[in-house]
């Protein structure tokens, strides 16, 4: 009886210290399995939550049939007429179911700007165009035009064709940053959607969901730092007049 209770007495201290002895590797291979679920989940998460502003990562929506602007954004445009907008120059700019239409009636020396009443420095802007395609014709969006002391043109985003060395890019007196200089993004007579984030020296432009401008101007002049106008643009640049539409104007101030 004793070596029977002897014997018993062994094969639990064996067993004891097997166990002792495969705890250890058996929590790192635990740890190493847990370790790459963790990789693979952070690697599903959504990149642009780590890499991006909050402003990056929420363009505007709103809906085309009430206007109606999401939480933080207001509405540019009220969908019916031109109040809230002052016409500068010689072009034509009508309201017509919703959108805004600027042109030259076929005559490319009538252009023009449309300017907003309120002003703006810092913002996030979207909006919807669509573009006539005739020869250099080009619109675009100005921002931060200064109504009382302007030192000289404010920044503009140029809309046109990348094939008339017109694309969607980022202007002033001359091009700082060509954009879509390939028409790769652009939608030829379609709805596009841009948008404009304007931080301080800092411009980023987004063309159908793709950042196409991202410039930030190392020595900008003091009047494109405060805030301005915004304004729309159709000019018919060497004798091709043309047409621009515009439609869901919202804008965020970025305080």
């Amino acid at each position: 009886m004793k070596q029977l209770l002897l014997s018993l007495l062994l094969v639990i201290l064996i067993l004891d210290g097997t166990q002792g002895l495969f705890a250890g590797p058996l929590s790192r291979i635990k740890s190493r399995r847990y370790q790459r679920a963790e990789r693979l989940r952070l690697s599903n998460t959504c990149q642009d939550c780590i890499t991006k502003t909050p402003e990056e990562r929420n363009p505007a929506e709103m809906s085309v049939e009430n206007n109606t602007p999401p939480q933080g954004f207001v509405a540019l445009f009220n969908g019916t007429d031109l109040s809230g907008w002052t016409s500068v120059g010689s072009a034509k700019w009508e309201v017509s179911d919703g959108i805004i239409k600027g042109g030259q009636n076929g005559n490319p020396s009538k252009s023009g700007v449309l300017w907003s009443d309120k002003i703006f420095k810092n913002f996030d802007l979207t909006l919807e165009f669509k573009i006539d395609e005739h020869g250099k014709y080009n619109s675009g969006v100005y921002f931060r035009k200064s109504k009382t002391k302007p030192l000289g043109r404010p920044y503009q985003i140029n809309i046109g064709r990348g094939a008339a060395d017109e694309p969607v890019g980022l202007h002033v007196d001359d091009w700082l940053d060509k954009g879509d200089e390939k028409d790769e993004f652009r939608k030829p007579f379609k709805w596009n959607t841009l948008r404009i984030l304007a931080i301080g020296s800092v411009i980023k432009t987004w063309l159908n969901g793709s950042l196409i401008v991202d410039y930030k101007d190392p020595s900008p002049r003091k009047d494109l730092l405060e805030a301005g106008m915004i304004g729309f643009q159709t000019y018919g640049a060497e004798g091709h007049a043309g047409w621009i539409y515009f439609r869901k104007i919202l804008i965020k101030e970025i305080k």
